[in-house]
């Protein structure tokens, strides 16, 4: 028996699930059409939804967040740390972007990317704690660069890469003679 033979679900479930994809196929036709059509997504969608509030809530609100993994592949495969990093530059570049913003719906995509894939079955223990990890080193040094650069804007302070800490990992708290040099 597969791991996502509908016979593993009772038949309350399956109805249930079937009923809010109804549902979402009546909103959106066209994205549903196209997520659909992936063979291994309609046949972990039941199980991975079944298992996880998380996932199904955010497939049956952001269906597009859902049909973005399948066409980039990334729902398919791990990413390492430095393509996270290279997504998140985005934000960066760019001046209409707001950074929190970007990397709340970051994490968000890359959680439900996760779970996905190790609900599924498709990544081992070892594969999805590595993304796990990747995801959040990349979100915390997005963040504390973020928040580098906006201390130094408001403190006036020039954001030269000499003056700006390179990682968070092993940071101590300056001593009191370096805090009243600083200040």
């Amino acid at each position: 028996m597969s791991r996502f033979d509908r016979s593993v679900l009772s038949s309350e479930v399956i109805a249930a699930i079937d009923e809010l994809l109804a549902a979402a196929r009546a909103e959106d036709p066209s994205v549903w059409k196209r997520i659909e059509s992936e063979p291994r997504i309609s046949a972990a969608l039941p199980f991975v939804w079944y298992c996880s509030e998380f996932v199904a809530a955010s497939c049956l609100y952001q269906p597009a967040l859902l049909d973005e993994l399948i066409a980039s592949g990334e729902l398919f495969r791990s990413i390492d740390l430095g393509a996270l990093r290279a997504q998140l530059s985005v934000a960066d570049n760019g001046d209409d972007i707001e950074p929190l913003a970007f990397l709340r719906r970051f994490r968000h995509r890359h959680m439900v990317r996760i779970a996905w894939r190790d609900l599924a079955a498709w990544a081992n223990t070892q594969e999805t704690l590595r993304d796990l990890s990747n995801l959040a080193d990349a979100c915390i040094q997005f963040a504390h660069d973020y928040a580098w650069r906006e201390f130094c804007a408001r403190r006036r302070r020039p954001n030269a890469p000499s003056s700006r800490p390179t990682s968070t990992a092993g940071a101590t708290r300056p001593t009191r003679r370096a805090r009243r040099r600083v200040a």
